[in-house]
Parts: structure tokens; C-alpha cells; sequence
């Protein structure tokens, strides 16, 4: 039976570390792949694109193998199907949208008829059918993804490769272009491999997120699986989850002791030994006075960072358990806080989770 998946298991030796994934990709669906700089994300990208090849390993769009280290498979980059929106974009600065969008299929030598009735479909699909005559430098940022985008689906790829595709945005145009990018993938019906270090670029534009670090897929799943359970500081820190790794006291009552470094946690677990721990920022109460509530987890430190999220501040608070909290802008406000101020942050036991 016909397979529209795309399927990617390599093994290439990098310089400091083995790539090495194994992953699929339905048709329609978008995994994003998360991870810090230099973890292997674009190596593994242009692998599948054919711009770099495994040392082993096989990949596959659907039916049609473009690598395969035993059978001695290689296929050429022009010749896979896989369309690559690069970080950069690059576009041809000499062409037009309407030839930049074009240039595949007239590479390939399609009719000159099918390729102008894919092209005007494509610019009228992504709303850039008024910039057909512009060149890339006269085009906004997101107007020039929009035209990579239109270039790198043209030929119909098996699989669509996009690379940091908004790191070249300011802050306010990549708000707006992230949702729009949603949407289009969403219509394309393309399997989409996309690779990003930003949280909310993987919340909104992919279900399924991989973690990658030093090479290899770590962690998989949805954005709610990986805040439950982070499982490592990487992907706790790229959520923005409180996460610490201590031993659970054994015997007592509970909620349990855990230590962590010179701070103790309380939660209830049943768990004894090694452990991590994790919290959201959500689940943190932030006083300027020694509360006297129910939480048997306060510390007393100071506020370290002040980051804008929007409809939140995230506060980064130096204590004797360093805590991340999120508070609403008219509470930071009532509480007369700043970068320095001495407050309380303020967990319970029953919001701790605790793992092994």
C-alpha cells in the first residue's frame, strides 16, 4: 500500500558529537524540531535535503527513497522532492516574486502554461499576487518568507523543510506571521519538518514537538506532555517549567522532604531517593511580606529579571531555590515590584511533581 509518511532514520559524525535521529512525518502534520544552537537541527536538515549526506541510515518521502547507505542510494537535492525555506530566505535578488516562485519548475523545463497557472495560484494562496513584479528587496520580512514559501511548495514537495523561518522577523511582525504560517501549513497537506529554538514558535505552529540535544531526539511529544514532564533542564528551561533534580527523603509524614542542594522542597510523592521535581511559574505566589498561607514551600530572595510575555511578567527570582513565577501585570504593579526587590515566592506541596 502507497505511504505518504516521510520517514528519517541517519547517523552522520559531527564534530563534537553523532548525529544521530529516527523519526516520522505524516502527510499534513507539522513536527517541530526544538533544541539549543548547534544541537544538530539544520545538520539533520540538510541531510534530508540532500545538501549533506548520512554515513548510514535511510530516507524516505512516501514511497520514494532518496538515501539509503546499504542499497547505496543518493539521490540528487534537485531531484527529491522536498522543498527548504532557508533562515535567510534566500531569494534570488535579481528575480521577481513571480520568477523567485517559478524558478523550480523552470529548472525543471515543466510547460511554460503549467508553470505560470502554479505560480498565480501560489501567489494568490499567499496573498502576494500584488508583489508578483517586486523584487525580494522591496518586500518586508514577512512578505519575503511568504514568497520562500510559495518558491519551496511549487514542485509539490513529499516533505517541506523550514529553517528558524521567523528568526529573521522583528518582534512584532513575528506575532503576526507565526499564526499566519500556522494557517498555511495547515492547508498545504505537506509533511513539514520545522526547526526552531523558540517556545512559542513550537506551541503554535506544531502539535508534536522533538527535542533534540547533541544530536539525538531526547524527548517527543505535545506541548502538554513536555510541561508535565520535562525531564531534563533543557526542555524545562525551554518551557519555562521550574525543574531541579534532589533526593526524597525517606520515611516521615507527608508531604515528603526533598533536598535540592541546600533547599528543601515539600510535595506529596511517594517516591524515595533520586527524583526531579518540577512546578509551573503559574503555581507560584509572589508577596512582599512573609505570607501566612497554607504552602509549605516559601523562600526569601530577589527579583533578578522581568521579562514581558504579553498578558504576563515572568519574574526570575534568586533565592535559596532559584523560582521562575508568573504574576499579571496589575499585581507586579500593586506589589510596587522591580529588578532587586526582596519578595517571597510561595509554592504548595500539591502543586510540586515529582518524578524519577
Amino acid at each position: 500500500m502507497p505511504s505518504d509518511t516521510t520517514t528519517v532514520r541517519l547517523h552522520k559524525t559531527l564534530r563534537h558529537f553523532d548525529l544521530d535521529v529516527d523519526f516520522e512525518v505524516a502527510a499534513g502534520e507539522v513536527a517541530v524540531v526544538v533544541g539549543p544552537s548547534g544541537a544538530g537541527k539544520t545538520s539533520a536538515l540538510n541531510c534530508i535535503a540532500g545538501l549533506d549526506s548520512p554515513e548510514s541510515g535511510r530516507i524516505r518521502l512516501g514511497d520514494h527513497t532518496v538515501f539509503d547507505s546499504l542499497s547505496r542510494v543518493d539521490v540528487r537535492p534537485e531531484q527529491r522532492e522536498v522543498g527548504y525555506v532557508f533562515q535567510d530566505y534566500a531569494l534570488f535578488p535579481h528575480l521577481t516574486v513571480r520568477s523567485n516562485v517559478g524558478y523550480g519548475l523552470r529548472a525543471r523545463h515543466r510547460p511554460a502554461d503549467e508553470t505560470r497557472s502554479r505560480v498565480d495560484s501560489l501567489l494568490e494562496m499567499l496573498r502576494i499576487r500584488d508583489l508578483a513584479d517586486a523584487y525580494p528587496g522591496a518586500l518586508s520580512g514577512g512578505e519575503q518568507q511568504r514568497v520562500a514559501l510559495a518558491r519551496a511548495v511549487a514542485m509539490l514537495p513529499k516533505a517541506l523543510l523550514l529553517d528558524e523561518p521567523l528568526a529573521a522577523l522583528d518582534t512584532t511582525s513575528r506575532r503576526h506571521v507565526r499564526r499566519e504560517l500556522r494557517d498555511l501549513l495547515r492547508r498545504l497537506g505537506t509533511a513539514v519538518i520545522l526547526v526552531t529554538h523558540d517556545y512559542e514558535d513550537a506551541l503554535v505552529l506544531g502539535r508534536r514537538i522533538l527535542v533534540m540535544e547533541r544530536g539525538r531526539i531526547s524527548r517527543e511529544g505535545t506541548h502538554e506532555e513536555l510541561l508535565l514532564h520535562p525531564r531534563s533542564r533543557f526542555v524545562a528551561d525551554f518551557t519555562g517549567v521550574n525543574y531541579y533534580e534532589g533526593t526524597a527523603e525517606s520515611g516521615g509524614d507527608k508531604p515528603r522532604r526533598i533536598r535540592v542542594g541546600e533547599a528543601v522542597l515539600h510535595a506529596v510523592t511517594d517516591l524515595e531517593g533520586p527524583v526531579s521535581v518540577s512546578f509551573f511559574p503559574s503555581d507560584v505566589t509572589v508577596s512582599t511580606v512573609d505570607p501566612r498561607s497554607s504552602a509549605r514551600n516559601v523562600f526569601r530572595g530577589l527579583v533578578r529579571e522581568v521579562s514581558n510575555l504579553g498578558g504576563r511578567l515572568r519574574l526570575q527570582v534568586d533565592a535559596p531555590l532559584p523560582v521562575v513565577a508568573d504574576i499579571t501585570p496589575d499585581a507586579y504593579g500593586s506589589l510596587a515590584l522591580s529588578e532587586g526587590t526582596t519578595v517571597y515566592v510561595a509554592i504548595k506541596a500539591t502543586s510540586v511533581r515529582v518524578s524519577e
